[in-house]
């Protein structure tokens, strides 16, 4: 599993089928996540109409100030899966 620090940046995976068999969300899939390459050599911005797939996870916390239970959603990775046409939209 992949655990990202605050001050991590957040992995952008390229799971195009023209670079390979594609990421298909199967458990393998998830077991090589790390393989896959890296968008861009590790550009941070997706182009408009990009397809993707987040992978984040939940934890939720009491608030120092007021006691109450809340949630916290966090980035973990990107999968790019595809650009769409941006005549489709």
């Amino acid at each position: 599993m992949i655990i990202l620090l605050p001050q991590s940046a957040v992995p952008i995976y390229d799971g195009r089928l023209k670079l390979g068999a594609g990421f298909s969300f199967t458990d393998a899939d998830f077991n090589n996540l790390s393989k896959l390459p890296i968008y861009d050599n590790g550009k941070s911005d997706l182009p408009e109409h990009a397809v993707v797939a987040v992978g984040y996870t939940l934890n939720t916390y009491v608030g120092e100030h007021t006691g109450a239970l809340i949630l916290s959603s966090n980035i973990q990775f990107a999968i790019l899966l595809g650009l769409a046409n941006a005549k489709m939209m």
